[in-house]
């Protein structure tokens, strides 16, 4: 059950770095481009730890490889995508929309790494997934990019979420996400070099408090995603990590003084059924 609340925290870690995100494009007039440089750079020393396993790196074979850097592309992405759906929309709109990976999860687990689902465990992810759609239904027909944006991105994270939960059974997962948030962070700036130049990714990188905020905020988040998938199932997993958008909101409200504050986080009571219902289909699990 610890690994219950592992994933939860996740969530909130993870909301707390997207507000922190959009926070820094707005305060500091940086583009989604620029927020991904700071939020991948300034994660990478507080990793450092995980990566000194030595023995790990024994257990990488050329297919755990492959996977590796095929994931890192998608990851580059989806990440781009993730942002720039921030940069657009309000934040406690554009981040409802990543409840949808969980949904797709249980679509593409059985046929990737053959993870099998209760009945339970589905209505719960389910749930969350009909929650998360239920609180931008509730608004108007804007920020339909941001939306786009925001579920492709979505999409492409279910993949990796599959692959990442397959490759940190076969490693350690604390190693597995610090090296591949290096390789991620590596892919991420030779296409931004190539695209915008050095100079793009030097006014990018400066030292304030919003930037060393993020790294830690994204590290943690980064440390207690994989530390949970590799103990729960992937959808379930980002089911509860998913519960970040009932924090988001809540978050968006405090920090960035978003409207729209009770009308959002009355549909979010929605999401919690679905992580209760996951819960127990976990503890079932465990129970047997």
């Amino acid at each position: 059950m610890i690994f219950l609340g592992v994933a939860i925290l996740c969530g909130f870690l993870t909301a707390f770095s997207d507000i922190i995100s959009k926070l820094f494009m707005e305060r500091e007039k940086k583009d989604s481009v620029s927020a991904l440089i700071v939020r991948w750079i300034f994660v990478l020393p507080f990793l450092i730890p995980f990566v000194m396993k030595k023995n790990e790196i024994q257990k990488i074979d050329s297919q755990t490889a492959l996977l590796y850097f095929f994931s890192s592309i998608l990851e580059v992405l989806s990440a781009y995508l993730y942002l720039k759906s921030l940069e657009i929309g309000e934040a406690s709109y554009a981040l409802q929309f990543q409840a949808i990976t969980p949904a797709l999860i249980p679509i593409f687990s059985p046929i990737l790494i053959g993870e099998r689902y209760s009945f339970l465990g589905i209505i719960g992810i389910m749930i969350i997934s009909v929650g998360s759609f239920a609180l931008t239904r509730s608004e108007n027909k804007k920020n339909l990019k941001s939306a786009f944006l925001m579920i492709t991105s979505a999409t492409i994270y279910s993949i990796t979420s599959i692959i990442g939960r397959y490759l940190s059974t076969k490693i350690d997962p604390l190693f597995f996400g610090s090296t591949y948030m290096y390789l991620s962070t590596s892919v991420m700036l030779v296409l931004i070099y190539k695209i915008y130049g050095k100079e793009k990714i030097k006014e990018s990188i400066k030292i304030s408090k919003l930037t060393v905020l993020l790294g830690i905020t994204t590290a943690l988040a980064v440390i207690t995603h994989f530390l949970a998938i590799s103990k729960i199932e992937a959808g379930y997993m980002i089911a509860l990590k998913r519960t970040s958008v009932v924090f988001s909101v809540i978050l968006a409200r405090l920090i960035l003084g978003e409207r729209r504050f009770f009308s959002r986080l009355s549909f979010s009571i929605v999401i919690t059924i679905g992580v209760f219902l996951i819960g127990i289909s976990i503890s079932s699990s465990f129970e047997k």
